[in-house]
Parts: structure tokens; C-alpha cells; sequence
């Protein structure tokens, strides 16, 4: 039974990586890569080829802008042709407000939120305010259902809200983008390893467990700033 459950915890971790993985990585990296974006807002480090905005610089972003308030974008209305926002709306307190101003200043909107199948990522309690209802990343011009995520808002009003996003540029970021990919290859062996090694010896499992669970963590390490509902 022990052996049972040990497998089964490296196989739900597992698929935890391999979820957020195709959601934050292929997804997303194929919808930037799609056309230019004429506006990127909360562009984190990402160059979406337009106007790069956010409330604050995660890095060396070409063409970027600072934004004061994400509720009063500083543009007139149909300003830009291609909008896109991306895993932004699960952080904010009202995500309908924000997508109408996303809709006033943009003609096309394109959103990227955690689908529910990313549950690493959707039920995060120490960053999102909401979970969005669906099982799909993408939405274009259209807003997916969502529910307060009143339990992360408690949380995070006794922690603050924690908010990661990548440093690009300069030797160090590369230094750092071969580690992630070194750990992209190294998490699923490690947590087959960890599974397999359940089965030889139940008196294995733990540590392999965790230190499955460790290589997890490692990976999804990010130089972080901070914000505070």
C-alpha cells in the first residue's frame, strides 16, 4: 500500500511539472512567438515586439513601459491593434475590470491564464486571487469563467502576494536559462526514478520523494519580485 502511494505521489508531481511545463513554457513561448504584439502588458520579461508594459521592470525589456495602474492604461481607446496579457488576470482582485480596459485600448485581446489541468499553477494559493474554470490557456477576445480563491486571499493577506518573473539578459541569464533546461530534462527522471525506486524498497521512498520534490523546486526557482495585495 506504501508502495502504492509513494508511486502514485512522484506521478501526480510529476505530472505537476509536465502541466506547467506545456502551459508556461510551449504555450506561451508559441503565442509570442506568433506575431508582434503592438501591446504586451505585464510583459514580466517577455519582448512581445511592440510596446513591452508593466508596473514594474523585471529586466532589460526593449521598448518598455511603466504603468502606474493596470486599471488606467495611458493610451485612448483602440490604441492598439494585437493586445496581449499574459498570466496576469489570476493575479488581480477584479479580473473583469482589467480585461475591460485591456478591450478599451485594445481592437484584438489575447489572454494566457493557468487552465485548471495546470493545478501546480492555477491553485497556487501564494500568487492568484482567482481560478479561472476552464481547460484551455488561450482566450481571445473573450474572458473565461472564474471564482474568488478566497482561501489564497486570506493567505496572502496575512503574507503578502508573491509575484515571480525571469531576468533576461546578460551572462548570468544565460547561465541560468541552460540550468532550467538541464532541470527540464532532469525532473520527470527524477520522479521515475523516485517511483521506481518505491517499488524496490519501500525503505527508499521517502528520501526519493523528496528529493524528487527538491529537483521540482529547484526548477521552478526564479529571481522574484515582490507585491503586496
Amino acid at each position: 500500500m506504501l508502495e502504492l502511494l509513494a508511486a502514485l505521489t512522484a506521478a501526480m508531481i510529476a505530472i505537476a511539472w509536465l502541466t506547467n511545463f506545456i502551459s508556461y513554457r510551449v504555450i506561451k513561448g508559441r503565442t509570442i512567438r506568433e506575431r508582434r504584439w503592438d501591446y504586451n502588458i505585464c510583459c514580466g520579461t517577455t519582448d512581445g515586439g511592440g510596446i513591452n508594459a508593466d508596473i514594474v521592470r523585471h529586466g532589460d525589456v526593449p521598448n518598455f513601459e511603466l504603468v502606474e495602474d493596470i486599471l488606467r492604461l495611458p493610451h485612448p481607446d483602440g490604441a492598439f491593434e494585437h493586445v496581449l496579457c499574459s498570466h496576469t488576470l489570476e493575479h488581480v482582485d477584479d479580473p473583469k475590470a482589467f480585461y475591460a480596459e485591456l478591450r478599451r485600448v485594445g481592437r484584438r485581446v489575447c489572454v494566457l491564464i493557468p487552465p485548471i489541468w495546470d493545478y501546480s499553477a492555477s491553485l497556487n494559493p501564494f500568487e492568484h486571487r482567482v481560478i479561472f474554470l476552464t481547460m484551455r490557456s488561450r482566450h481571445d477576445d473573450a474572458l473565461p469563467p472564474y471564482i474568488e480563491y478566497g482561501f489564497a486571499r486570506w493567505l496572502q493577506s496575512k503574507m503578502g502576494q508573491r509575484i515571480d518573473a525571469d531576468v533576461r539578459g546578460g551572462a548570468a541569464v544565460t547561465a541560468q536559462a541552460r540550468m532550467r533546461t538541464f532541470f527540464d530534462f532532469l525532473v520527470p527522471f527524477a520522479f521515475l526514478g523516485a517511483a521506481y525506486a518505491s517499488v524496490l524498497d519501500i525503505a527508499l521512498w521517502p528520501a526519493a520523494i523528496a528529493g524528487a520534490a527538491v529537483v521540482l523546486w529547484l526548477s521552478k526557482r526564479k529571481p522574484a519580485a515582490q507585491a503586496v495585495a
